[in-house]
């Protein structure tokens, strides 16, 4: 019997304190982790080739793939950021609805939650992340940062 799915909506960032982020489904099965945009694919490939680690101070997970260039996914976008498509959406929770019933994925946090992140006061400024702390959504971040690391190390991405 094949594993379903986690599927995360989350925000990807290609550095960290800009203003750019781009909505992105983070898929993960066993053996493999795909992060893609509505028309960008920034990682798909064998889980082992990632490592990862999450960020508290900066609410983030920091995702490197075997000699590439780091990524940054959130739980919630840089202000200026867009929304996930409906597509997006109805893939999220398509693979959440079947991963909740699956034994094996509904184990970890990520396969029994549906999260599809918004924006957030993010701006790149240290302003914007001072409304992060006031606006109570740091607690949110972690959160979400703590699940999705969870399943990243139980498919197979090795800790940074």
């Amino acid at each position: 019997m094949d594993v379903s799915p986690i599927t995360v909506g989350m925000h990807c960032y290609t550095r960290m304190l800009t203003s750019k982020s781009h909505p992105v489904v983070l898929t993960v099965f066993p053996g493999h982790v795909r992060i893609a945009a509505e028309n960008e694919v920034f990682y798909n490939g064998p889980a082992d080739q990632l490592e990862a680690k999450y960020k508290t101070l900066k609410a983030s997970i920091e995702v490197r793939p075997a000699g590439g260039k780091p990524l940054y996914i959130a739980a919630l976008g840089a202000a200026s950021s867009g929304e996930h498509s409906p597509a997006q959406v109805e893939e999220i929770l398509r693979n959440q609805e079947r991963a909740a019933q699956d034994p094996q994925a509904s184990q970890l946090e990520a396969g029994r939650t549906v999260w599809i992140g918004g924006s957030n006061h993010a701006d790149g400024t240290y302003g914007g992340g001072l409304q992060i702390l006031a606006g109570r959504e740091l607690g949110t971040l972690k959160r979400v940062g703590a699940m999705v690391t969870e399943a990243l190390y139980a498919v197979g991405v090795r800790p940074l």
